[in-house]
């Protein structure tokens, strides 16, 4: 049904989401869940996230 979007092969790319998106600050949580003490966020740029976890 969705085999047609072209979002679905562009979103696979990792450089194609640094070129769109790359610059954004993005929070990233920190922790198993939001309710434990040692929960945290930070931000960061969605390039860095990207090629740090990828």
């Amino acid at each position: 049904c969705i085999d047609h979007w072209k979002a679905l092969t562009l979103w696979k790319d990792p450089n194609y989401l640094i070129k769109i998106a790359g610059n954004r600050t993005v929070p990233i949580e920190i922790g198993s869940k939001y309710t434990e003490e040692d929960w945290s966020q930070c931000l960061i740029k969605f390039s860095d996230f990207i090629k740090s976890h990828l």
